[in-house]
């Protein structure tokens, strides 16, 4: 007969199986199987006509021999060749797989040993996978070795996997028995996306807030499935999910107004959710016009404007103000900021004196701050030159006159005198004429 192999085994117990022989011309009436443990003597332990059996009560890690005979009307068989078994189990599965996610291309592979090793030393550990997400079997092998890691294995950026872990112990081997396998993990080979772009308020109203974003510009190796938005109390409380889905905008209804929001907003892919686009919101409207835009001091060098500030601040507290400046309404661009509501004057410097320019001021409150896309109302531009009054005439004399007019003359005032303008007339000069000696004669008449 030829020797018997083993079905299946435990820690205590080994099933073994056998194969009928020719029956040599006379019919079998029974088999006997015999055991020895170890080196030790060989004792029946089963007759009968099953092709199995299973001897249970063995010792854990022990080492058992089998022997199988056929019997019919001629007698006992020779013995079959002996079979020697381990009584072990094969091992359980691996668990707790994870796989590290700080590369597009490559991972290593971590589990944690099978809480049950059959009763045999584990001798390896074998990572496999399967491509895409299709049901099939996963058969490629990636990795094989010792401890509770892998090396590092090597994907196709983008690419899905199906992975396990199959733990092989001594029993395993001696059997060519597959490894026990873990629950299958799916691993993306990609980093999780970067925080959406172009995160921004498009719109509120005294209880409601419009965010809206754009694709983040790298979405970790693969394609964006849709975003997230979570939001606190306004109070500092935790952040709690209130959107999920694949458009690029949100309204929040039914917001307190005066508070501060902290919003997040997430793209997800197949990897999951990644980094935060944070955006602090507070329900309002754009702030009113500033009142009374004036200048409150100017010389050649600079030009000091005040305004006062706006009577709506559109339910928001006026955070500071823009000063924008230019050549004309056309050219008008921010030449700086205050930093509080509290300042509400600031020195404009020219690029050079005896220049005019067009001054527009705009009040901030957190709408307008949050979001480009909304400004504090305008009021009325202010127009100004960067010099100060001129020094008078010197050394004047009258030199005639009629009913009507005067005639006067004096010192020409040198440019340097002029106080960083042109002089474009005299306030009661009908004509000016400069003579030869230096001096200037003037008609003067009351316009």
């Amino acid at each position: 007969m030829t020797a018997p192999t083993r079905s299946t085994s435990t820690r205590t117990s080994i099933t073994i199986l056998w194969t009928a022989p020719s029956n040599m011309g006379a019919a079998i009436t029974a088999f006997r199987l015999y055991q020895a443990v170890g080196d030790g003597a060989f004792y029946q332990i089963y007759e009968g006509m099953d092709l199995s059996f299973p001897s249970v009560g063995l010792a854990t890690g022990a080492t058992y021999r089998y022997q199988v005979t056929g019997i019919n009307e001629a007698g006992e068989s020779t013995r079959s060749n002996t079979t020697s078994m381990l009584c072990a189990g094969t091992p359980g599965p691996p668990v707790d797989t994870s796989f590290t996610d700080t590369s597009r291309t490559d991972t290593v592979v971590s589990w944690t040993p099978p809480a049950d090793d059959g009763g045999a030393d584990i001798t390896r550990y074998e990572v496999w996978y399967r491509d895409g997400l299709t049901a099939g079997p996963i058969d490629k092998l990636a990795w094989s070795g010792s401890g509770t890691m892998s090396d590092v294995i090597t994907f196709t950026t983008g690419a899905a996997l199906q992975i396990q872990v199959a733990a092989v112990n001594t029993v395993v081997e001696q059997h060519s028995l597959p490894g026990t396998r873990s629950k299958t993990g799916v691993y993306y080979a990609a980093v999780l996306s970067g925080a959406p772009s172009n995160t921004r308020m498009a719109a509120s109203t005294l209880v409601s807030a419009t965010l809206a974003w754009a694709a983040p510009e790298d979405s970790g190796g693969l394609p964006v499935l849709g975003y997230t938005v979570s939001m606190d109390d306004a109070l500092g409380g935790p952040l709690q999910q209130i959107y999920s889905g694949t458009a690029t905008t949100f309204t929040k209804v039914g917001l307190a107004t005066g508070y501060t929001y902290r919003f997040e907003v997430k793209a997800f892919t197949a990897k999951g959710e990644g980094s935060a686009s944070v955006l602090n919101v507070a329900p309002c409207n754009e702030p009113g016009a500033v009142g009374n835009l004036r200048v409150l001091q100017r010389s050649g060098s600079f030009i000091r404007l005040g305004w006062d500030p706006p009577l709506a601040t559109g339910e928001c507290p006026i955070l500071g103000y823009i000063v924008m400046a230019g050549t004309s309404v056309s050219t008008l661009a921010q030449v700086g900021t205050t930093p509080s509501a509290l300042d509400s004057a600031f020195n404009f410097v020219p690029a050079s004196p005896d220049l005019g320019f067009v001054f527009r001021v705009l009040a901030e409150n957190w709408k307008t701050r949050v979001s480009a896309s909304f400004n504090g109302a305008a009021g009325s531009d202010l127009y100004a030159i960067g010099a100060s009054t001129p020094h008078a005439p010197v050394a004047l004399l009258r030199a005639g006159g009629t009913s009507s007019t005067i005639q006067l003359y004096g010192t020409q005032i040198q440019r340097n005198q002029q106080q960083g303008m042109r002089l474009p007339s005299c306030r009661w000069c009908s004509r000016i004429v400069a003579n030869d000696a230096g001096t200037e004669s003037m008609n003067w008449r009351r316009v």
